[in-house]
């Protein structure tokens, strides 16, 4: 076979590369991770990756990745990939769309840089971030993070040096998108030395370009809400990009109580001497929210280190037949939330008028059309009772 591939990232948590057999594009080739000669796990390259079909290896599905169950120690063990089959094809490290230097080249370069987030660079060498590698990995397990991202498309919006991008690509995502309305000193490290499969595109999430972005199985959306000065918008913005899954972590105060509903607002710098930061909601007031924006919320987390400063997380889904799901346009929303509320009430009008005319038609037979839902094809099945019938009308 005309085989052509690479290890592209070899750490202690994390395998990847692509294969590519350009006799047989249409093939998607297994492979083998051995350790120390011995077989540890064998993947199917059929991951796809963007920078694969921009320099033209077919249509860019041939990358494969995999995290070993426990950190590889990588001073006393080898890792090698090779293709399976009747002769075997060892995959080389390092060059192809996707390069890196050594683990401990890249450890050299990292140190000149301030690292928000620990990432592992391999053998043995992280990045020196804000936040330790226990923080992190304490965090993933707080906000309950996939463990298995296969196939998914994600996008971590407000990324930072994109740490929890790196997580999500380590589970397996298929493709991941970071965004932020700047990039910091360590992902254009991480960009410019190729270490991760990472996308990055400089957006805001208030701006045009973020509202032309397709919808993502799954938006990481972690320490961003009280960042900006309009968070029910933003969750709107997230909601309308959610195809699955949010993952949602923020900042909350409860100084003032948690019988109603309020945010409190931070002028200047109050909240940790930052002055981007400016909203403190109550967890009544961010659930309210939550649902303005159409999104059910499965809280995970949440933790007060004083009645003014906790952090909480929660699952997002989007939530079907939520009246406020739109992103709105008008300064203060009354034009959208009036639309959407009258399309609700003229769908269960008409609703309740098919549910009268199925009531009448039970007088004429035993067996009748049933007006459907907007979506479905209608039917015919035996009348229901006249109580089942009265019964669905006083629902409504």
């Amino acid at each position: 076979m005309p085989l052509s591939g690479y290890i592209d990232v070899c750490t202690g948590s994390l395998i990847a590369g692509w294969v590519w057999d350009s006799d047989h594009p249409e093939t998607r080739v297994a492979v083998e991770i051995l350790v120390d000669g011995k077989p540890l796990a064998q993947v199917i390259a059929q991951q796809y990756r963007e920078d694969l079909k921009k320099v033209g290896i077919g249509d860019g599905t041939y990358a494969f990745w995999y995290t070993p169950p426990s950190p590889i120690d990588f001073k006393s063990q080898k890792i090698s990939v090779i293709v399976m089959g009747t002769d075997p094809y060892l995959l080389r490290t390092g060059a192809g769309p996707i390069s890196r230097l050594s683990p401990s080249d890249l450890h050299r370069g990292a140190k000149a840089i301030g690292w928000f987030h620990s990432m592992d660079l391999g053998g043995g060498h992280w990045t020196d971030g804000h936040k330790t590698v226990e923080q992190m990995e304490a965090e993933l397990g707080r906000w309950r993070f996939p463990e298995d991202l296969s196939g998914k498309t994600v996008l971590d919006i407000g990324c930072a040096d994109g740490g929890f991008s790196v997580a999500a690509i380590r589970r397996g995502a298929r493709s991941v998108l970071s965004i932020d309305e700047k990039m910091t000193a360590g992902m254009g490290f991480l960009l410019r030395n190729k270490v991760f499969p990472l996308e990055f595109k400089q957006i805001d999430l208030f701006s045009k370009e973020f509202m032309d972005l397709p919808t993502f199985d799954v938006i990481i959306f972690a320490g961003v809400l009280y960042h900006v000065q309009d968070p029910l918008e933003a969750l709107k913005r997230v909601r309308s990009k959610t195809r699955e899954l949010a993952i949602l972590e923020t900042h909350i105060n409860e100084s003032l109580g948690a019988s109603v509903p309020y945010m409190v607002y931070y002028e200047a710098n109050q909240l940790r001497a930052d002055p981007t930061n400016w909203w403190g909601p109550n967890t009544l007031c961010l659930e309210a929210m939550l649902r303005t924006a159409g999104l059910q919320a499965t809280k995970t987390f949440v933790e007060f280190e004083s009645p003014s400063n906790g952090r909480i997380s929660y699952l997002l889904r989007p939530a079907e037949g939520s009246v406020y799901s739109k992103v709105i346009s008008s300064a203060t929303g009354s034009r959208g939330v009036l639309e959407e509320y009258q399309d609700m009430v003229l769908r269960l009008d008409n609703r309740v008028r098919d549910l009268e005319r199925q009531l009448e038609g039970l007088k004429r037979g035993n067996s009748w059309p049933i007006v459907p839902e907007e979506g479905n094809e209608p039917t015919c099945r035996s009348a229901p009772s006249a109580q089942t019938l009265s019964s669905q009308r006083d629902n409504f």
